[in-house]
C-alpha cells in the first residue's frame, strides 16, 4: 500500500501567500442557447387527449373546431383562449357548400378537415397560427363568396365591426390586447393576391371574397387570415415556472435532458422537454403534456442507469371525483429516443382527492446498472398549502417504468415542505432527502438518508437556530458526502434581507457537518433571494455549483439577476459568477447538472420574462486549473498532481518510483527555478524552486513499493488561487556523494 501524507490546513502563506488571492482564476460562463417551444400536432396524454400543438407563445387544440391559446403567464387567473367554429360557406345569396368533413388529417404542423368542395386548414407557425380556408369548387350563385365562423371567447371585442380590410383585435378585461385575428387575404392558383374585407357581429367573423375577383381567379382559392397572440409584458416573473436538467455518461451524443414548465397562466402549465448534447446542441423535444384540463408543474429529471432511461417527475393538477386534486405524474424515456412522448406516463395512484406536489427525482449512474430511483413529494389530504403536510419518497423501477407505493419521510405531525433529494447516487452510495419542516413559529431545515435498496437511516441532519431556514436543496454521493444549500431569513415572519447558505455532510454516525457557509446576501427591502439547483461535482474532491436568484425592486419596474457560485468541499465559495442579468428582466428559476466524464462542467438552465427567450441554456467551465511537471530531475521518481481546483478536498499528489522505504521531504514555494545542486554532492540533479520564495516542507517515507501519496486539500474558507512550485527530494543510497536524488518540479495552477 501506498505512504499517505495529509496537510490538513494547507500553508502558513504569510507573505508569500498575497499572490494567491491576486491571482484568481474564473470559469467562464459560456453563450447561452434557447430552445424552440414549437411543437408538432400529437395527441395529449391523459386526462385531456385529442390533438394538440404549440407555438412560441400559444397552443391550439383541434377538437369540434379550433381553440386558441395565448400563453399569458402567471398575472393571469386563468387562460383566455378563443374558439372558432366554421358555420358557413358560400356564396352570398347563393349556394352554401356542405360542413360535413371526412375524418382529420394532419402531419406535423398542418391540421386538415376535407369537406366537399373545400378544406379547412391551419399551419402551426411559430409565430400564429394561420388559418386558411381552400375552395376547390366555386358553389354555384353571382354574389361575393362568404366565410363565416363563430367565435367563443372570455376575451373582449369590438361589437358590430364594419367590413374592411382590418385585423380584430381582442382584449383582456383592462383594455390590454391579447389577440388579433389577423387581415385577410385571397391568393388563386395563378398568384393572384387580393385584401379581403372583414367584419365581426355577434360573435361572427365573416370574410367576403368579391365576386368580380372571382371571376376572374384560377381554382382552387386560398382564404388566408392569420391568428397571434399579442406580446404580454406581465407583473409577475415569467412564464417558466420550474426548470431541471440531469446529464448521463452512457452517450457522448444527446447526453442531456432538461425541462421545464411553462405558464399559460395561473391555473394552467405545461411541461416540456428536450434531449441535446452537453453544449446544448443537436436538441430534440421529446416530452409535452399539453392541455387545459390538469395543472402540470414542478417539473424535475433525473437518469436511471440500470433503464438505461430519463425518470421525469411533474405535478399533476386535475379533478378527482368532483373535487380539486393533484398527483405526481412520473415519465420514462429511453435513453435515444427521439420520438416526442414515446415514452410511459405513470401516475400515483389515487381513490380520494388529495395534493401530492413538489416532486424531485434522484437517479443513479455507474452502480452496476441499478434499475431503481427515488421520488421524493409532499403530500397534503386537504388542501394545495395546507400546514400539516408529509412527505413521501416513491421508489421508481426504469427497467420495469413501474412505480413503488409511497413511504413516508419524517416522524410526528409537522408542516413539512420544499423536498429536495441528490439527482445522482454513484458509487452504490444512496440518497439524502433534505425538507423544511415547521417548528413553532420557526422553519428548520431536516434530512434524512436511504441506501439503494430503500433501506432508511433514521439519523437527521438538522439546521435550525433563530432565523427561518427554507428552500434546501442537496447534491452528492460521490463517496458519501453531499453539499446543502438554503436560504437563511433574518427574521421569524420575512423572506426579505435574505441570506443563501451552504454546508458540506458526510454520512457518518452521527453525521458529519461543517459550519454554514454565506454564499450571498441580499438586503431588505428593496432585494430578496432564491435559491435555485445545485450540482455536485463528482470528480473533484467534493466541489460543486450553486444557482440562485437575487430579485431586485426597482420602481417602477423590478429585474431579477441569474447567479453560480462554485463552492468548495466544504461548501465555501470559491467564486460568484453572473448567469444572466439586463436592466428591466428578471431572470429566474435556474438549474444546473454535472456531467461527468468532462473536466468539469455544469449545464445551467433558467426562465425568463422576456417576450421571445422564456427559457435559456448556458454552461459554466472550471478555469483551466493543472498540475504540470517542468524543470529537470535525477533519478526515476516523478511527482504528479490531481486537478488543483480551489476548495478541491481530495486533491493529492503522487510521488512514484522511489526507492522503497526511504525517507522523502516534498518542497513547496512560490516561485520556479533552475539551481543545480552538483556543489551540494547531487551531481546532476536540479533545485526547481526559488529559495526565497520558499513556503513549506512536508515530510514523509516511501512505501515498499517505492510509493507516496500527499493528501493535500486545498481549502475554501477562506479559498486560495495562483500558482504553487513543489519538488521532491528524496534518500537513495549510493546515487551519488549525497545520497539524495530530486524529481522533476510540479507546477500547480490553483484556480
Amino acid at each position: 500500500m501506498p505512504r499517505v501524507a495529509s496537510l490538513l490546513v494547507f500553508l502558513p502563506l504569510g507573505a508569500a501567500g498575497t499572490l494567491f488571492a491576486q491571482a484568481r482564476g474564473s470559469g467562464p460562463v459560456l453563450p447561452s442557447f434557447t430552445p424552440a417551444f414549437t411543437s408538432p400536432i400529437r395527441s395529449a396524454p391523459t386526462p385531456d387527449g385529442g390533438l394538440w400543438a404549440s407555438g412560441e407563445r400559444y397552443k391550439v387544440s383541434f377538437a369540434d373546431g379550433m381553440a386558441f391559446y395565448p400563453c399569458l403567464g402567471p398575472a393571469y387567473a386563468t387562460n383566455l383562449p378563443l374558439r372558432w367554429r366554421t358555420v358557413a360557406v358560400g356564396r352570398e345569396g347563393g349556394e352554401t357548400l356542405p360542413l360535413a368533413s371526412a375524418a382529420p388529417q394532419h402531419g406535423d404542423y398542418r391540421f386538415e378537415l376535407v369537406h366537399q368542395g373545400w378544406r379547412e386548414v391551419y399551419d402551426v407557425l411559430p409565430q400564429g397560427l394561420e388559418q386558411s380556408f381552400v375552395i376547390d369548387r366555386l358553389p354555384a350563385g353571382e354574389g361575393p363568396l362568404v366565410v363565416r365562423g363563430r367565435v367563443d371567447t372570455p376575451l373582449r371585442h369590438p361589437v358590430g365591426v364594419a367590413s374592411a380590410h382590418q385585423a380584430l383585435t381582442f382584449t383582456d378585461a383592462e383594455g390590454r390586447a391579447i389577440v388579433t385575428y389577423g387581415e385577410a387575404y385571397a391568393l388563386d392558383a395563378r398568384g393572384g393576391r387580393l385584401r379581403l374585407s372583414t367584419e365581426f357581429d355577434a360573435g361572427v367573423i365573416t370574410l367576403r371574397v368579391p365576386a368580380a375577383w372571382l371571376a376572374q381567379a384560377a381554382l382552387p382559392i386560398t382564404v388566408d387570415p392569420i391568428l397571434t397572440p399579442v406580446v404580454l409584458q406581465t407583473s409577475t416573473l415569467g412564464e417558466v415556472a420550474s426548470t431541471d436538467v440531469v446529464a448521463q455518461s452512457q452517450t457522448l451524443t444527446r447526453n442531456l435532458m432538461f425541462v421545464c414548465t411553462r405558464a399559460f397562466s395561473a391555473t394552467d402549465h405545461d411541461v416540456y422537454g428536450w434531449l441535446a448534447d452537453s453544449d446544448f446542441g443537436n436538441s430534440v423535444l421529446v416530452l409535452r403534456d399539453l392541455g387545459t384540463s390538469a395543472d402540470d408543474r414542478v417539473a424535475s429529471v433525473a437518469f436511471v442507469d440500470g433503464g438505461p432511461r430519463w425518470v421525469v417527475a411533474y405535478e399533476h393538477g386535475y379533478s378527482l371525483n368532483g373535487s380539486p386534486s393533484s398527483t405526481i405524474q412520473v415519465y420514462f424515456h429511453d435513453l435515444s429516443s427521439t420520438v416526442m412522448n414515446s415514452g410511459s406516463f405513470v401516475p400515483v395512484p389515487q381513490s380520494t382527492p388529495a395534493f401530492l406536489r413538489n416532486p424531485d427525482v434522484g437517479g443513479t449512474q455507474s452502480q452496476g446498472q441499478t434499475t431503481s430511483g427515488y421520488v421524493v413529494f409532499t403530500s397534503d389530504p386537504t388542501s394545495a398549502n395546507g400546514t400539516t403536510t408529509s412527505l413521501r419518497r416513491l421508489s421508481v423501477n426504469a427497467a420495469a417504468r413501474t412505480i413503488g407505493t409511497p413511504v413516508t419521510l419524517g416522524t410526528g405531525t409537522a408542516d413539512r415542505e420544499a423536498p429536495a433529494i441528490n439527482q445522482i447516487s454513484v458509487n452504490g452510495e444512496g440518497w439524502l432527502a433534505v425538507w423544511q419542516q415547521q417548528s413553532g413559529a420557526a422553519w428548520s431545515i431536516v434530512g434524512a438518508y436511504f441506501n439503494v435498496a430503500g433501506v432508511q437511516w433514521e439519523s437527521t441532519i438538522v439546521i435550525s437556530g433563530a432565523r427561518n431556514f427554507t428552500q434546501p436543496q442537496v447534491a452528492g454521493s460521490g463517496t458519501a458526502q453531499y453539499t446543502v444549500t438554503f436560504v437563511g431569513s433574518t427574521d421569524l415572519t420575512s423572506t426579505a434581507g435574505s441570506e443563501l447558505l451552504a454546508r458540506y455532510v458526510r454520512r457518518t454516525s452521527p453525521y458529519l457537518t461543517t459550519p454554514a457557509r454565506s454564499i450571498a446576501t441580499a438586503a431588505p427591502p428593496l432585494t430578496s433571494i432564491q435559491n435555485g439547483g445545485l450540482a455536485f461535482n463528482h470528480s473533484v474532491g467534493g466541489t460543486s455549483l450553486a444557482t440562485y436568484t437575487i430579485r431586485r425592486v426597482l420602481l417602477p419596474t423590478t429585474s431579477a439577476t441569474v447567479y453560480a457560485a462554485r463552492l468548495g468541499s466544504s461548501g465555501g465559495r470559491i467564486e460568484n459568477l453572473t448567469v444572466a442579468s439586463a436592466s428591466g428582466v428578471r431572470f429566474g428559476n435556474p438549474s444546473t447538472t454535472f456531467v461527468r466524464g468532462l473536466p468539469g462542467e455544469f449545464p445551467i438552465v433558467y426562465g425568463s420574462n422576456e417576450t421571445t427567450l422564456p427559457l435559456y441554456g448556458a454552461r459554466y467551465q472550471y478555469p483551466a486549473a493543472a498540475s504540470t511537471a517542468y524543470g529537470g530531475s535525477c533519478g526515476s521518481a516523478t511527482l504528479s498532481g490531481s486537478v488543483p481546483l480551489s476548495g478541491n478536498g481530495n486533491f493529492q499528489v503522487v510521488a512514484s518510483s522511489l526507492p522503497a522505504s526511504v525517507p522523502a521531504t516534498l518542497t513547496f514555494a512560490a516561485a520556479p527555478s533552475s539551481i543545480p545542486l552538483d556543489f551540494l554532492g547531487m551531481t546532476g540533479c536540479t533545485m526547481n524552486y526559488d529559495p526565497s520564495a520558499f513556503l513549506a516542507n512536508l515530510a514523509a517515507s516511501s512505501s515498499s513499493g517505492g510509493t507516496i501519496v500527499f493528501g493535500l486539500p486545498l481549502p475554501d474558507a477562506p479559498p486560495i488561487y495562483g500558482d504553487l512550485y513543489l519538488q521532491l527530494t528524496y534518500v537513495h543510497a549510493g546515487a551519488n556523494v549525497a545520497n539524495l536524488e530530486a524529481t522533476r518540479g510540479l507546477h500547480l495552477q490553483i484556480r
